[in-house]
């Protein structure tokens, strides 16, 4: 049996628990109110997470420090870091070929989904809409200790819905530490308290394999889509 860097992780974080310790260092100091705009503030970007660890200490937390990335040395590593610019492309080429067949209206030659046209009352056509597919490392933070896997890459697409404001659809693409191996997440940013799809795909840099993944990934979503968004409405 071998675990992707996101099953290890996850398992270091059952066992340590390091948000865990964190909530009850706060809940010792901070009313429930104070806990909620900490944690609203660390979700709003770097800045904002570094000024929430002040505060929490200056309140009396007890909790490990920790060092942010800033964007500069961000900016620095990805300059420095040839793999990742390679592996970024090779993800964003897979993204297009999706975002192709996720925009389209479905059980052509293309896709493997079922059609989402029709779905949604007022809306004529496919409903996604597909956002520019963006493209990062996915550890910033490990390139920069030297540790391996440092230069793997991620690329991510968003997709919104026509007729449903608000929701918003975040798949991404992560290399993990096996050959030709990628880590698919796909999650509802509108509702953060279902529990993100997760499923690893396999292929090589050429078209053949990449078409047939981004029809496996077109097949999920739109059914993820249809079940989770459409039919709720």
């Amino acid at each position: 049996m071998k675990l992707t860097r996101r099953q290890l992780r996850k398992l270091i974080s059952e066992v340590y628990k390091p948000g865990m310790e964190k909530t009850m260092h706060r809940a010792k100091v901070m009313d429930p109110e104070m806990m909620k705009r900490l944690r609203d503030l660390e979700a709003s970007g770097v800045e904002s997470s570094e000024q929430a660890q002040d505060l929490a200490l200056s309140l009396g937390s007890e909790e490990e420090e920790v060092s942010f990335l800033d964007k500069a040395t961000y900016s620095q590593i990805e300059h420095q870091n040839k793999p990742w610019r390679r592996n970024a492309k090779m993800l964003r080429r897979l993204l297009t070929y999706f975002e192709k067949m996720i925009t389209s209206f479905g059980m052509t030659s293309n896709s493997m989904g079922p059609p989402l046209y029709g779905r949604i009352p007022g809306v004529k056509g496919n409903p996604v809409i597909a956002s520019s597919i963006t493209t990062g490392l996915a550890d910033p933070k490990a390139y920069r200790d030297y540790l391996v896997g440092g230069d793997f890459a991620y690329a991510e697409i968003k997709l919104s819905i026509k007729g449903i404001p608000g929701a918003e659809v975040l798949v991404r693409v992560e290399d993990n530490m096996y050959a030709y191996d990628r880590d698919v997440t796909i999650s509802l940013t509108h509702d953060p308290d279902l529990q993100p799809f997760e499923f690893s795909i396999g292929f090589r840099d050429n078209r053949e394999t990449m078409m047939e993944k981004a029809r496996i990934m077109d097949n999920t979503v739109r059914k993820i889509i249809t079940s989770e968004i459409i039919s709720k409405q």
